[in-house]
């Protein structure tokens, strides 16, 4: 009787063991599978049911697309794109715009493409006045946006980069953008060498400002349209990090100033005047922005507007004030 009870407990303990090893087999094998997928890019079964589920809601532009005549109402828009876009799919009302402007497009895109919204659907309507498309259509965004298709424009065309790296700048994204803008302007394939350099500021100024960890993975964008009616050609550098005003460096920097700031926009102001120095009391660190106004001023870019957070700061106005609005970054404008 006991070896027989012995030999059942045993056969059941070998069951229950067989049982177990199957379903941790069978766990491996379904994580492995959705590894799989996450690197080909093809979306799990769970997030294409959380796709199908979510509900669309609409969201207007601002009649005033763009952030140099209309940033508080801009940056309103982008921030409730943005939240909107973590539990819904957004449909985009376009049509009633009577201004928009290529850093507008670019800052639009980057909110759209944001790592955090990676879930939800957009989609929108043109706009319906003929020459706000054609920028729209000429800008590069169709180069990044599925089910859109981009028609040949005869006021302009552009180039939109997304970039992510760790701690690295790339140089060829700046050598690009730069070349094109020139063979548009003179029709030879030239570096511009101002644009390249503030590109290649701007862009390591973000392992700087843009996340509290230095090391983590940084994303920014980098984009040129030329407008062929105006002929000119305009630079958008979007970072969607911590922003400058928030940066721990930049707080640092701030408890060596003496005197007390009347708001964010004068903030900005005494940092593109070089006025608050690097905390390091190194010559060659916090260059980025002052070295931008420096080439404002000599006259090799035009037309520089910088929004830090909740700070506007636009050199040809020389405006510069606080927004009633905060954007979670930083965005750098000029023109040549």
């Amino acid at each position: 009787m006991k070896k027989r009870w012995t030999d059942a407990d045993h056969v059941r303990r070998n069951t229950a063991r067989s049982q177990e090893q199957v379903e941790r087999s069978r766990r491996s094998h379904e994580k492995k599978r959705a590894l799989r997928r996450q690197r080909s890019g093809k979306p799990s079964p769970r997030t294409v049911r959380r796709r199908n589920i979510l509900p669309q809601i609409e969201v207007l532009a601002p009649t005033v697309f763009s952030l140099l005549d209309n940033p508080d109402a801009t940056i309103h828009f982008l921030n409730r794109f943005r939240q909107i876009l973590r539990e819904h799919h957004v449909l985009v009302k376009l049509g009633h715009i009577n201004r928009l402007g290529p850093e507008a497009i670019a800052a639009f895109l980057a909110t759209m493409k944001h790592p955090n919204v990676a879930d939800s659907r957009v989609a929108g309507d043109y706009p319906q006045d003929g020459t706000l498309r054609q920028i729209l259509e000429g800008s590069g965004f169709f180069d990044h946006v599925r089910g859109g298709t981009p028609h040949s424009s005869s006021l302009g065309t552009g180039k939109m980069y997304r970039i992510e790296q760790n701690r690295m700048v790339i140089a060829r994204i700046a050598m690009e953008l730069s070349v094109f803008a020139m063979s548009q302007l003179h029709g030879v394939a030239a570096k511009h060498g101002p644009s390249y350099s503030l590109l290649m500021e701007t862009m390591a100024n973000t392992f700087d400002h843009a996340s509290l960890n230095s090391l983590e993975k940084q994303e920014w964008w980098a984009s040129v349209y030329f407008d062929r009616i105006l002929q000119r050609a305009c630079f958008t550098f979007i970072d969607q990090g911590i922003g400058i005003m928030r940066s721990y460096p930049f707080l640092q920097r701030l408890k060596h100033f003496p005197m007390a700031f009347h708001d964010a926009g004068e903030k900005l102001q005494r940092l593109l005047l070089g006025q608050i120095p690097s905390r390091t009391k190194e010559r060659h660190r916090g260059r980025g922005l002052p070295k931008a106004y420096q080439a404002w001023e000599s006259g090799r870019v035009k037309n520089l507007v910088v929004i830090a957070n909740n700070a506007y700061a636009n050199a040809q106005k020389q405006e510069f004030k606080e927004l009633s609005v905060s954007f979670d970054g930083t965005i750098v404008y000029w023109e040549i």
